[in-house]
């Protein structure tokens, strides 16, 4: 079985018992919290920081092709659809997706606008590869077992095009270790994404909704590596 982007659903694993007790790396943490209602990640709208910067911004414009991880209900995925960007919204969770579906079709937005993907974000197939101009984060980097965000850096380097870029709204930065969300660092962001992605610019968001006021970051980062240019 295939999902609407041609990514084969992941075989189901066994459940965890107690539920609560699986790992961040897996769906069906996710899907408890879902089913709890325990998604205080989810905003209800695209994040403020993130509408404004695609609303004034003229760096990256429709048609590009942008890639949403761990895209949940898919508020700023939708956002970019609307605005003309082809859209592909990856998450593992079901309920997520198919809340993602039920919005998109009660905004009027056409499915290839905006497809959707069941699929680890650490993990993509490789028909990814190279076949994106943008990436667009908000919540994904900090669900991550941080022992495992370099995966991410390396996942985002593959599938964007040489030039590409990631617009990042980040969050926690904050002291602690103790997540979801998992604290960050600016400089552990510079550290990790570095050596790959030339980091453009670095904000704190005026705009930031009222719990995350302060503790978010809008990162631009460019792939390193000469832009292809198509015949």
């Amino acid at each position: 079985m295939e999902t609407e982007s041609g990514v084969p659903t992941p075989a189901p694993r066994e459940k965890f018992a107690p539920e609560e007790a699986a790992p961040v790396r897996e769906p069906q943490f996710w899907e408890i919290r879902y089913k709890n209602k325990d998604t205080g990640w989810d905003l209800g709208a695209a994040a403020p920081p993130l509408a404004e910067f695609f609303t004034k911004n003229n760096s990256s414009r429709p048609p590009a092709r942008v890639l949403v991880p761990g895209c949940g209900r898919g508020h700023d995925a939708l956002f970019l659809a609307k605005l003309g960007f082809d859209v592909v919204a990856v998450d593992f969770t079901n309920q997520a997706l198919a809340a993602l579906r039920h919005l998109r079709r009660n905004l009027w937005i056409p499915p290839e606008k905006c497809k959707t993907a069941r699929a680890d974000v650490l993990h993509l197939p490789a028909r990814f590869h190279a076949s994106f101009d943008l990436i667009v984060e908000e919540t994904c980097f900090c669900a991550i077992d941080p022992t495992l965000r370099d995966l991410y850096v390396a996942m985002a380097r593959d599938v964007l095009v040489p030039g590409g870029r990631i617009v990042a709204l980040l969050y926690p930065f904050r002291e602690g270790t103790e997540g979801p969300p998992f604290p960050m660092t600016e400089r552990e962001v510079e550290s990790r994404f570095g050596r790959d992605f030339e980091i453009e610019h670095c904000e704190i968001p005026g705009n930031s909704v009222e719990k995350r006021r302060g503790e978010e970051r809008l990162f631009v980062m460019r792939r390193r590596g000469e832009p292809v240019v198509k015949a």
